[in-house]
């Protein structure tokens, strides 16, 4: 995703050589937010006011469980350097109407 239409404004976003967003831009070409990542992804300082969820490698953080959505998997950034497994798989059972 280069850019993303919020009402009238667009952000661009800026990434990294893995695809991480450190930067959100204006139609200006004026950062607007910034982001700075540890090795495995926890983010370590941020910048801006946007309501950007796509963090690190571009997926999308849930801000309600603060895991990276990797389609099938989850990935914890905040806990990825403490040597607990951080990825956790989400299997779907089914749903049960009644």
């Amino acid at each position: 995703m280069l850019y993303d239409v919020s009402g009238t404004a667009s952000e661009f976003f800026c990434y990294n050589a893995i695809g991480s967003t450190v930067a959100l831009t204006d139609s200006t070409g004026v950062a607007t937010s910034t982001n700075s990542y540890e090795a495995f992804g926890k983010v370590v300082a941020s910048t801006g006011g946007s309501d950007n969820d796509r963090l690190f490698c571009t997926k999308e953080r849930s801000a309600i469980i603060s895991l990276d959505n990797f389609g099938h998997r989850y990935y914890d950034s905040n806990h990825a350097e403490s040597g607990i497994n951080s990825w956790v798989a989400v299997y779907f059972v089914g749903i049960v109407e009644s």
